[in-house]
């Protein structure tokens, strides 16, 4: 009883944490519409409020994903299929999702994994959603020629990958979606794993550690 009253509570929590989340994606909207309604007729001067549109309401569709998910998790209606995966097919389902994202917000994202396979054992899917959640929570501290790294590192017995986001020179940083963080965290728990993320000051980037099992021989 104790334990499922703590997990609603840890949903409740991340409903909350949902809200100002979602104010923070749609202000921004609503400026960008005040100005392309104010230069209704004109020609050109609207590409950035465009892709600032596209960038938010993308972002708001992630967010309701990752509610989604993480209420499934919370109430035990998803399962974790895990199974022996390479560590580059996880990337790839993560840089499927955040890759249209991270152009669009005018990041650069440079990976750095070993040559020689890594093999993992995970869901590629939901390890790949948080994989892909954490790099979109990095964006909003390196948009606008920051800089973001993923980079993988085997060690005894487990992996640790880093995700690290420098803001640019003419970024101009937003808060973190705690809510990918959250999300991130419960599925490499429910892979065995742990995920580290200090509070960063604000303009200066920010630094995510998880460490997950490497597949037994």
């Amino acid at each position: 009883m104790r334990t499922a009253l703590s997990q609603w509570h840890g949903l409740e929590a991340c409903v909350a944490n949902l809200v100002p989340e979602l104010q923070i994606s749609i202000a921004p909207l609503r400026t960008c519409l005040r100005i392309l309604r104010l230069d209704r007729g004109a020609n050109g001067g609207m590409e950035t409020e465009r892709r600032q549109i596209e960038l938010h309401l993308a972002q708001l569709l992630t967010l309701v994903d990752e509610l989604l998910i993480i209420s499934a998790i919370h109430q035990s209606q998803m399962r974790v299929s895990r199974t022996r995966v390479r560590l580059t097919t996880v990337i790839s389902v993560a840089l499927e999702v955040a890759d249209p994202l991270i152009d669009n917000a005018g990041a650069t994202l440079q990976v750095d994994i070993p040559v020689k396979p890594v093999w993992l054992d995970a869901d590629r899917l939901l390890l790949g959603q948080a994989l892909a959640s954490l790099l979109l929570n990095a964006v909003r501290s390196a948009p606008n020629t920051g800089r973001i790294l993923l980079r993988a590192t085997p060690g005894v017995g487990e992996l640790e990958m880093t995700i690290e986001a420098s803001p640019g020179p003419h970024s101009a940083t937003g808060p973190s979606l705690h809510l990918g963080v959250t999300l991130a965290r419960l599925i490499v728990e429910r892979h065995g794993g742990t995920l580290h993320a200090p509070i960063a000051e604000p303009g200066t980037g920010e630094r995510v550690t998880l460490c997950l099992p490497l597949q037994r021989s």
